[in-house]
């Protein structure tokens, strides 16, 4: 998952370009959850993609071009246009202009190999302390509006062979937890030509009087931002289990900060997690002495003795009496959760 860019139309203007901040300071430090829980949070003034537009195709290219040998997904991530609460314009040029040249350019780097390119329209924390965030309505007709206009851009090559998988990174809005559920399901009732493909969960949450290097209002993960994403995937989980309704695949994101935290967002149906955080610590953090930091750093998500991936994926196993470890897959079927509640 790439830098998220910041759209632009066919004459190189961005109606986002706030986001596009040219700052690139970034500060790892502790924090304690509200339930005394410590953890770990990146703060950063910056938000977007402040190179040129040019410059993050080369990215895009050169990227795809590295991992294709090996048949990994280079993704793209963009901030498109977003009419503020007053507004009812949606400026489509954006999304076609940026749209195909991001296509292009991943097509170019060797993504071609794939049945479709993926994008992830990256919906900012920083957006909840926006203006933009101010009416609930207009939020739900972003996340129902913006997947139709970013498949639009690309003539598609029949129903059954679409050049995109659109995907939505829902955040963290400063309201309650019930406006979350309205957002997830105002995903899932979209009509199938204008439904996201996947969506992310869920974007760091956001504090209007916190300040970072000369700034007021930053958004912060750690153990608040988990147990909030937990609580709420739980309830949107055990809603579609009892409407008997299929989620769309979506990808965790949100204080991965061990194993055992990937087990528990995957407990509540996530497929794929995204780790930004982790790989940031000092590397005093890591048992492991030698090796890169993303070797340091995955032998301790995977390998922890107490928090780790294989311990809980064991741990799942044996509460939910399976003859081998569960897969990603059957970690997010309702029984193995509820053979876990059961079991304490």
């Amino acid at each position: 998952m790439l830098k998220t860019v910041i759209a632009q139309d066919a004459r190189g203007e961005q109606s986002m370009d706030a986001w596009a901040i040219r700052e690139a300071r970034m500060d790892v430090e502790t924090i304690l959850g509200q339930t005394g829980e410590p953890g770990w949070t990146v703060t950063w003034k910056g938000r977007g993609w402040w190179q040129s537009f040019d410059e993050y195709l080369d990215l895009v290219r050169q990227s795809q071009a590295e991992a294709a040998p090996r048949g990994t997904l280079i993704v793209p991530s963009c901030k498109y246009h977003l009419p503020r609460p007053d507004e009812s314009e949606w400026r489509i040029d954006e999304y076609n202009s940026t749209t195909r040249a991001l296509l292009a350019a991943w097509l170019s780097g060797g993504g071609g190999q794939f049945a479709a390119m993926p994008i992830e329209k990256d919906f900012s924390p920083t957006l909840a302390g926006s203006d933009r965030a101010s009416a609930k309505t207009k939020i739900v007709e972003w996340l129902q509006r913006v997947p139709a206009l970013i498949r639009g851009a690309i003539p598609q090559r029949g129903s059954t062979s679409p050049m995109l998988r659109v995907g939505l990174k829902v955040f963290n809005a400063m309201f309650e937890d019930d406006f979350q559920l309205e957002l997830l399901d105002a995903i899932h009732a979209a009509e199938p030509a204008d439904r996201t493909d996947f969506f992310i969960y869920g974007n760091r949450l956001f504090d209007p009087d916190r300040e970072f290097a000369g700034h007021r209002g930053v958004a912060y993960g750690g153990p608040d931002l988990s147990d909030r994403n937990l609580r709420v995937m739980s309830a949107f989980a055990d809603a579609q289990a009892a409407a008997e309704k299929q989620t769309l695949s979506w990808s965790a994101t949100g204080d991965i900060c061990s194993g055992k935290m990937a087990v528990e967002y995957a407990l509540r149906g996530a497929t794929t997690f995204q780790l930004h955080t982790y790989f940031q610590l000092p590397l005093s953090e890591y048992s492991m002495t030698r090796g890169t930091r993303s070797q340091r750093a995955l032998h301790e998500l995977y390998f922890h003795p107490e928090k780790g991936y294989l311990v809980w994926l064991e741990h799942c196993r044996l509460a939910a009496g399976l003859s081998a470890l569960p897969t990603v897959s059957q970690l997010g079927q309702p029984g193995i959760l509820k053979s876990l509640r059961n079991h304490g």
